[in-house]
């Protein structure tokens, strides 16, 4: 086929933020995707038995030719695709993203498709679901319609479990939240954990600790939410712990091949052993300084951002931002009051009055975590090596200053940058 210069594997949040800046920079490209049209999929969970299913398309902008198949190996400067055509390319973009883990109970739903979260939707909502899909053929089987609602089961401890389930009480569904451990969200703070766990049993989740191989009879309908594995084409090039193609500060995996989103981890430069940054707001943020470099303007050399993640579990929305829990002393400052829907927990370098701010935990109060993702930022920038050392950290937020009783996170930001001892 006719050599292109830039080829994107992906059409998903981040494949689809570069082709629009490519577009807006008057650049070409081409985007290879099995699927018919890509849409943005968190609301397919944070929404997914409200009164419709609300999604967004990722359309394919101006000047952005679309493939529709599926890339089976990369190598530099080629992308050969499942029904055996190979794309030459300048620069090739892998943007592959996640696939759910089937659910270990037969018969059982997950949702990492709008067709699955169609299915979903109406197996548990029967005649009042709404934007159903008779034609989808998917896990779970054909929707099922009763003349009252089903009791569901959810399987999963993380942020798409908590979504799933609180939907489905919101709608007024029984719903049962089956975790693999006490607490729910894993990967963050305990004290996180118990107020989310709190917030969503006061909403009428029924959570059940413990318990990762439940009574399949104790529900009618089950979903899974039990992880998810890096959607990647065959190649050379070496992947993480965690199963991501490795990338350098500047994405690169190889030259001219780079990866980003999901898919992709870095393990050099600022953002190196901050943990698991695979997010939409990563994704994004990735697409935007990617599309630029491709597009030849003028940035920072490497792509540096705040790790953060958000959910919304009906009222209760939770934000994280920074380094990973395990990288942090794990003794919090608290400011407000998480249990009550409205707080942030700031966790630390270490236990010492001077030690900076690394993370922290938001629930309600979004302008507070946009805060605390700009005061993290100078921080992380230096990388945790340099903290660790004792680099001096202009303008970090010490555990002294937001121990003190007038400490306020958004007051903070707008402060002029010093030292803060």
């Amino acid at each position: 086929m006719k050599k292109s210069d830039i080829v994107i594997i992906g059409g998903g949040a981040a494949g689809s933020q570069i082709a629009q800046v490519l577009s807006r920079a008057g650049k070409t490209a081409v985007i290879v995707d099995p699927r018919d049209e890509p849409v943005e999929l968190p609301p397919l969970t944070d929404g997914l038995f409200g009164d419709e299913l609300t999604v967004t398309p990722l359309p394919v902008p101006p000047g952005t030719a679309r493939i529709t198949a599926e890339a089976v190996r990369v190598e530099q400067g080629a992308v050969h695709l499942a029904d055996g055509r190979v794309l030459e390319a300048e620069s090739i973009v892998i943007a592959t993203g996640l696939s759910p883990r089937r659910s270990p109970i037969p018969g059982g739903y997950t949702v990492g498709s709008l067709p699955e979260a169609q299915a979903l939707r109406a197996a548990v909502l029967g005649t009042e679901s709404a934007n159903l899909n008779p034609e989808a053929s998917v896990e779970g089987g054909a929707p099922k319609s009763t003349g009252s609602l089903p009791r569901l089961g959810v399987l999963g401890s993380g942020f798409l479990a908590l979504e799933i389930a609180r939907s489905a009480a919101d709608r007024g569904v029984e719903v049962s939240l089956h975790l693999r451990g006490d607490l729910p969200l894993p990967g963050t703070s305990p004290e996180l954990g118990r107020a989310v766990l709190a917030l969503n049993e006061a909403a009428g989740v029924r959570c059940v600790p413990h318990d990762p191989n439940p009574d399949v009879a104790s529900a009618d309908v089950w979903a899974a939410a039990v992880g998810s594995r890096p959607v990647l084409p065959e190649c050379s090039w070496p992947l993480t712990f965690s199963g991501r193609l490795a990338v350098g500060a500047d994405l690169q995996v190889v030259p001219g091949v780079w990866a980003v989103g999901d898919c992709a981890e870095p393990v050099e430069g600022p953002n190196a052993g901050l943990g698991d940054g695979g997010a939409e707001p990563t994704a994004l943020s990735q697409g935007l300084w990617l599309g630029r470099v491709l597009a030849g303007e003028d940035v920072d050399a490497r792509w540096q951002e705040v790790p953060s993640r958000w959910s919304f579990q009906g009222t209760t929305r939770v934000f994280t931002a920074g380094a990973s829990y395990s990288a942090c002393d794990p003794n919090p400052v608290a400011l407000g009051d998480i249990r009550a829907g409205r707080g942030q927990l700031l966790f630390f370098s270490g236990p010492e009055e001077d030690s900076v701010v690394l993370r922290v935990e938001t629930i309600g109060l979004p302008p507070a975590h946009n805060a605390a993702k700009r005061l993290l930022g100078p921080v992380l920038a230096e990388g945790l090596d340099a903290i660790a050392e004792g680099h001096q950290m202009p303008g970090a937020v010490t555990r002294k200053e937001a121990a003190a009783p007038d400490f306020d996170m958004r007051r903070r930001v707008r402060q002029p940058a010093g030292r803060i001892a």
